[in-house]
């Protein structure tokens, strides 16, 4: 999904269009990479995960935010993954943090 935001202007007879354009991160298709399943250490775990969209390196601080959820313990982690910049929206993540027996 996109979403467009058009800005007019006319000045001496002259039509100016600025475009914003922003990109649903919840809903784009977004690749993933450093997102598996982790064995239990007992530390809080902060996978170094990447993602590309079209090609294209997104850049954290830049164009999403990182938050994360229940990943200390063992169980399903959540990691909220938030578009800022050209990019707007949520998205869910989830790995499994197991222990090794």
């Amino acid at each position: 999904m996109f979403f467009f935001t058009y800005a007019y202007a006319q000045v001496n007879e002259e039509q100016i269009y600025d475009v914003n354009n922003t990109y649903n991160i919840s809903t784009e298709i977004l690749e993933i990479s450093g997102l598996e399943d982790m064995i239990y250490s007992g530390e809080k775990i902060e996978p170094n995960i990447t993602l590309k969209f079209m090609d294209n390196e997104l850049i954290e601080g830049k164009d999403y935010t990182i938050q994360y959820k229940d990943n200390q313990n063992v169980g399903k982690a959540t990691i909220y993954v938030q578009g800022i910049g050209d990019f707007s929206g949520l998205k869910e993540l989830s790995l499994i943090y197991y222990l090794k027996i």
